[in-house]
């Protein structure tokens, strides 16, 4: 499901495997291209067949918060993701989404306001107890397992 305006274009099989067979540079980009999206799989259905829906909650804004996130002294703040998409990452409801959200929040692990969402480390490290990984770098961009 595409979440903003693509433009796809549809290769025939025999000209595909052409392509790839004899440009080693195509071949090489598609190889990591199918690693990593097996791997970004195979880390969603483990945060789904171990965590509660708290835990999926909290794995999925660590997600996001490593690709989008940016952090801010002791936090790291992202672009407040709608509760669908959270739904559709973490095989929760979207109310169930919510209702861990206000969960998270209650116990002072995030925060937000109508556009940002700021994820207090140190507090979901707490609650979470060491089943995610959060990690502040040096960089702009936080790393979480």
């Amino acid at each position: 499901m595409a979440v903003e305006e693509s433009t796809f274009l549809r290769i025939p099989s025999d000209a595909f495997t052409t392509l790839q067979r004899e440009n080693s540079a195509f071949q090489a980009r598609l190889l990591t291209h199918v690693a990593s999206t097996l791997r970004h799989t195979n880390e969603q259905l483990r945060a789904i067949c171990i965590f509660q829906a708290v835990g999926r909650v909290a794995w999925c804004l660590g997600r996001l918060a490593a690709r989008d996130g940016r952090v801010d002294g002791a936090a790291i703040v992202l672009t407040r993701p709608a509760h669908h998409e959270i739904a559709e990452m973490t095989g929760c409801s979207r109310e169930t989404v919510t209702r861990a959200l206000r969960r998270l929040k209650t116990k002072r692990c995030i925060t937000w306001d109508e556009r940002h969402l700021r994820i207090e480390v140190d507090a979901l490290r707490r609650y979470l107890r060491g089943t995610i990984t959060i990690t502040l770098a040096t960089s702009s961009r936080p790393t979480i397992e």
